[in-house]
């Protein structure tokens, strides 16, 4: 697990909203690099063999040819078409942006919640624990008359809640870290271990 502030935003870049960010953006400079290549002249070079006489083998002519086409006026349609390849790639560096800043937050704030997870966990078993000892001693005392019926559930009220509130606490974390996982691209690969360690 990357707890690192600092090395988040590189992880980052293998979540997979991020790689699909990414090849968005080099679509779009695809995109961009056609449309700009449409100013450039265009080289078409012909080759061409015509058999005038079927008798003999060396009766042919070839004609070789290079030509040059350049568009002179084109209604700014390909200024147009740049234009809208640049707008669509700022566009998508945009997106990756924003998605960057989002996910950043995200995972940073979900740091904050598993750096605390140890102590947050050790505060609730430890409750557990003490609320466990409180209902088996009263347990004891219930058997020899010290303590009343209302009191011995009581305790097994609390025991029960304690318990309740020990398993939500460790539900809430380890879906803080599948989340953090997810968010740095690495759940498929964690499930992928988590599969080959249950094979064994």
């Amino acid at each position: 697990m990357i707890n690192d502030s600092s090395k988040v935003r590189d992880a980052i870049e293998e979540n997979y909203s991020i790689m699909k960010a990414n090849e968005l953006i080099k679509a779009s400079e695809r995109e961009l690099e056609k449309a700009k290549a449409g100013f450039k002249p265009k080289i078409n070079l012909e080759l061409r063999g015509d058999r005038y006489d079927l008798t003999g083998d060396q009766n042919y002519d070839l004609y070789a040819g290079v030509n040059f086409n350049v568009d002179i006026y084109t209604g700014g349609k390909k200024k147009a078409l740049v234009r809208l390849a640049e707008e669509q790639l700022n566009s998508s560096t945009l997106k990756k942006e924003i998605l960057l800043k989002e996910l950043k937050i995200k995972s940073e704030a979900n740091l904050a919640e598993l750096e605390n997870s140890g102590e947050r966990l050790a505060i609730f078993n430890n409750a557990f624990e003490a609320y466990e000892q409180s209902k088996n001693k009263l347990s004891l005392q219930f058997e020899s008359s010290n303590v009343s019926l209302l009191e011995l559930l009581q305790a097994e009220r609390d025991y029960i809640e304690s318990a309740e509130l020990l398993i939500i606490n460790k539900k809430e974390i380890n879906s803080s870290q599948l989340r953090q996982l997810f968010l740095l691209g690495k759940i498929i690969k964690y499930f992928e271990q988590e599969n080959t360690v249950n094979q064994f």
